[in-house]
């Protein structure tokens, strides 16, 4: 679970800011609220489920969620692409220390029992420094000290060789006096392409479950949840979800082209829209003026539906694959 994240130097950012998921030491006059949106860790730790930023036009939200997506690419991709740290590093531009500064990402995450802080700063060309800190949850009314697993400065290394073995002996240097990686890869990613246990664990964790969805990712989204329609668990869900903002909606079906566009059976929508392969057709019941209910009346998704029924649908899929899996989405 995502517990932190914080970003410097990077786009907007000049000075380090934080999202923290740390929920306040208050609880609400309706325990319910507090049941549905708070997540209790130990005794000391509570975190909100999930967190909404609200800000001016140009204020820094969509780079916050940039800066998370930079920071994953970097940790997946440092070691295989040399480009890597040229494409997503964008030091801040309107202060003349800033822009020959390198940028700062971290993040603190709870995994298997740990809370865990790792993080890096790097320029365009190479990392300038890196870290990973951990302790064990609180227990049994006992608390735990933070510990260092590695630090970097640059080209130099110190791994903490009772701890963290898997990267102690790649700290070193080769025969040739050498440091077994690059300037410009993460320290991390090297010892997880090695299939260091501990560092493994926390890059396929970032990796797989924190998803970033930036803005204008609505064909994308759109396209994973049709693809998904054609599984009847999947259907039942999303109707279910649908449900619960249109009591109204019925049933749900993918659009078959030799049926000139509509499911089998159905009838022409309203205002005989034309369906394609690849919409939906979204059932209502038909009401006679005495209020009396008649037949199922297909809407098309793409073409007569309103646009937050239109949005719901998109992001369905994702929505349902973080609730299932425990992941974190970042969402623009």
């Amino acid at each position: 679970m995502l517990i932190e994240f914080n970003l410097g130097n990077f786009w907007s950012f000049k000075e380090v800011q934080s999202l923290q998921m740390q929920a306040a030491k208050i609880r609400s006059k309706y325990p319910r609220v507090d049941d549905n949106n708070v997540a209790g860790i130990d005794g000391q730790l509570s975190l909100l489920k999930s967190k909404a930023i609200y800000g001016a036009n140009g204020s820094g939200k969509s780079n916050l969620v940039r800066g998370m997506h930079s920071m994953l690419a970097i940790i997946q991709d440092s070691l295989k692409d040399e480009q890597v740290l040229s494409k997503k590093i964008a030091p801040f531009q309107l202060n003349e220390e800033a822009v020959s500064q390198p940028s700062f990402f971290q993040v603190s995450f709870l995994l298997n029992g740990h809370i865990f802080r790792y993080g890096f700063e790097a320029g365009k060309e190479r990392i300038a420094s890196e870290w990973l800190f951990g302790k064990p949850l609180n227990a049994n009314g006992k608390a735990y000290r933070e510990r260092y697993f590695f630090t970097r400065e640059g080209m130099g290394i110190q791994a903490n060789e009772s701890q963290f073995k898997e990267g102690s002996r790649f700290a070193r240097v080769d025969e040739n006096n050498l440091p077994l990686y690059r300037e410009n890869a993460l320290f991390l990613t090297v010892l997880a392409a090695f299939n260091g246990p501990l560092s493994r664990s926390i890059a396929r964790y970032l990796g797989e479950n924190l998803v970033v969805v930036p803005a204008f990712s609505d064909p994308l989204l759109r396209d994973q949840s049709l693809s998904r329609m054609k599984e009847k668990g999947f259907r039942q869900k999303l109707t279910s979800l649908l449900k619960g903002v249109d009591p109204t909606i019925e049933k749900l079906e993918m659009v078959e082209p030799e049926y000139g566009g509509m499911p089998a059976g159905s009838e022409t929508p309203t205002g005989n829209a034309k369906g394609k392969a690849g919409d939906v057709a979204i059932y209502r019941y038909q009401y006679s003026k005495e209020g009396k209910r008649g037949r199922l009346a297909p809407l098309l998704l793409s073409s007569q539906e309103a646009e937050g029924t239109k949005k719901l649908f998109y992001f369905s899929a994702l929505i349902f694959d973080v609730l299932d899996k425990g992941k974190t989405a970042f969402i623009d």
